[in-house]
């Protein structure tokens, strides 16, 4: 397995606030298209030609490369905890349409409380029908980097479809792959009841490594910042954050302190 960059500490990621704000992914200029696969609904990813099943958004001001997927329902139980699956963003990287390279997946297969997002490079079985996800060097336990929220626009079977959304770090994501700003990658969407394989949807039911992908998209961040930046801009904001929280406990004893007593009452 390629040797992976050091996953780097996150914090709490902001999402974009509208649908609108992501990109949709495309197949020949329109909606990336995947039909139902009949199976778990809440692996079964689904998109139109209107409605894409995948999106992407880059935030320059966390650095972070953030992925979206429809699913056609709640990826949570009835008791609201997270069904053991995995939602997976494989990225074919080096021109060769016919091989993926890389995946980042919501790794909920292990437990219901599973808080876990990877990046990993992939290799492939003896007829390419299914990946090999090598994926256990960059792994995030932590919730901050994804989410599933309503859609609040589609029903393809009469109930409200899901959104999984996932974030990778521009640093993680360029010193892995090799690509930089202006470089070019495309996308497929599969999901999977196992951490390092494809057994569930596949992009459009056929097999992950012919795709279909997606068209082209932009590696195009504002700048990738070098991983001991990333560190001190975390550390400087911590300490901002600590600053201004003393400053608020602090004053109003200073302001108590100059305030002149009250006038005695007289008889």
């Amino acid at each position: 397995m390629t040797a992976l960059a050091a996953a780097p500490a996150v914090g709490a990621v902001v999402w974009p606030t509208n649908n609108s704000d992501w990109t949709a992914l495309t197949q020949n200029s329109k909606g990336y298209v995947d039909s139902s696969d009949g199976k778990d609904k809440s692996t079964d990813i689904r998109g139109s030609t209107s409605l894409s099943a995948g999106y992407y958004y880059f935030d320059d001001d966390q650095f972070l490369l953030m992925f979206r997927m429809r699913i056609n329902k709640s990826p949570f139980d009835k008791k609201g905890k997270w069904e053991k699956n995995v939602w997976q963003v494989l990225f074919e990287t080096d021109g060769t349409q016919s091989t993926i390279d890389w995946a980042l997946q919501l790794d909920q297969s292990k437990s219901k409380t599973n808080n876990r997002v990877e990046f990993g490079s992939v290799s492939h079985g003896s007829n390419d029908t299914w990946l090999n996800l090598g994926i256990s060097d960059t792994t995030w336990n932590s919730s901050t980097l994804f989410r599933a929220v309503a859609t609040g626009e589609t029903k393809f079977d009469q109930k409200d479809d899901y959104f999984i959304d996932m974030a990778i770090p521009y640093q993680v994501f360029a010193s892995n792959t090799g690509l930089a700003i202006g470089d070019t990658f495309t996308v497929g969407l599969s999901s999977s009841s196992q951490h390092n394989t494809v057994n569930k949807d596949t992009p459009d039911g056929k097999n992950p490594n012919q795709g279909p992908f997606s068209d082209s998209v932009t590696f195009n961040p504002a700048a990738i910042p070098e991983p001991s930046s990333v560190l001190l801009t975390g550390a400087g904001l911590a300490a901002l954050w600590m600053l201004r929280r003393r400053r608020k406990r602090v004053r109003p004893r200073i302001e108590a302190a100059r305030s002149p007593p009250p006038p005695s009452s007289t008889a």
